[in-house]
């Protein structure tokens, strides 16, 4: 349902749009210093969805919105830092491919930026941006890459009978987590 109604704004107001929308968002929020866990997972669900409807649409980046996402971000580290945290914590399996595209969506900002940018343009990174994702996001990230495995140890369908696949033809192979889908 929360897909639904994301997919369905996305379609009218465009996916790099959506995006910058949720990092403002972001930026404003106060869900580190006041540890407001239903807003920090919304967020989470909402950008990290978002970036994934990027690349998925191919409505991809100039250098200079990279450059001003990762900015974004970087000035909003902490409130991004725990909402990722927040959305890993609060598993649900009944949501397992939405959170195969959180995952996807993640990859993309912390280190596939050149997925998000269009192939003609030269991409320089926030290199502290990304030096921060490396050290700071590792631990979260591989709780996230954990979650997701031993899900799909557990069962038999992960996926379920009432979850669909997503389009994941412009999503890169290293998204491995995708593999029961190729």
């Amino acid at each position: 349902t929360k897909l639904i109604l994301l997919d369905s704004l996305l379609q009218e107001m465009g996916h790099k749009e959506k995006l910058f929308q949720i990092l403002k968002k972001l930026q404003n929020s106060r869900v580190f210093t006041e540890k407001k866990v239903a807003e920090a997972l919304d967020l989470s669900e909402d950008l990290l969805l978002a970036s994934f409807r990027v690349v998925q649409s191919q409505d991809l980046f100039t250098r200079q919105e990279v450059q001003s996402a990762q900015d974004q971000l970087l000035s909003s580290f902490d409130n991004f830092m725990y909402s990722t945290d927040v959305l890993v914590m609060k598993f649900d399996q009944d949501k397992y491919v939405s959170y195969l595209s959180y995952r996807s969506g993640l990859q993309f900002i912390t280190s596939g930026w050149s997925d998000l940018c269009k192939v003609e343009e030269e991409l320089e990174e926030n290199q502290t941006y990304v030096n921060k994702c490396s050290t700071d996001l590792a631990d979260i990230i591989e709780e996230f890459d954990e979650v997701l495995e031993n899900q799909d140890k557990a069962l038999a369908d992960p996926y379920g009978a009432h979850q669909e696949p997503e389009n994941i033809s412009h999503i890169p192979s290293s998204h491995s987590w995708w593999s029961s889908f190729r």
